[in-house]
C-alpha cells in the first residue's frame, strides 16, 4: 500500500475504534451478559486503535536486511 493509503486506513481505524471503546466503557446496556461483551468490545476497540497507530506511524527500523542498518544481523551498538 502507498503511504497515503496506510495513513487513511490508520486514521479510519482510530476514528472507528474510539467511539466503540467509549460506548463499551460508558453507555452499554447493563444485562447479565454485558461484562463479557464489554470486555471483548473494549479489547477489540483498543486493538483497532493500536493497529491504526501502526498504520499511521509505521516502524521504519525493520526495512533493512537483518534488522540492523549494516544488514549483517549483528547489533554492534551494544557495549
Amino acid at each position: 500500500m502507498s503511504p497515503s493509503a496506510n495513513r487513511f486506513t490508520g486514521a479510519t481505524l482510530i476514528l472507528a475504534g474510539i467511539p466503540v471503546a467509549l460506548w463499551a466503557a460508558y453507555d452499554m446496556p447493563h444485562d447479565w451478559w454485558t461484562w463479557w461483551t464489554r470486555a471483548v468490545l473494549g479489547l477489540t476497540a483498543l486493538g483497532a486503535i493500536s493497529l491504526g497507530a501502526r498504520f499511521v506511524y509505521p516502524d521504519r527500523d525493520t526495512d533493512t536486511l537483518g534488522g540492523t542498518p549494516d544488514g549483517d544481523g549483528v547489533d554492534d551498538t551494544r557495549v
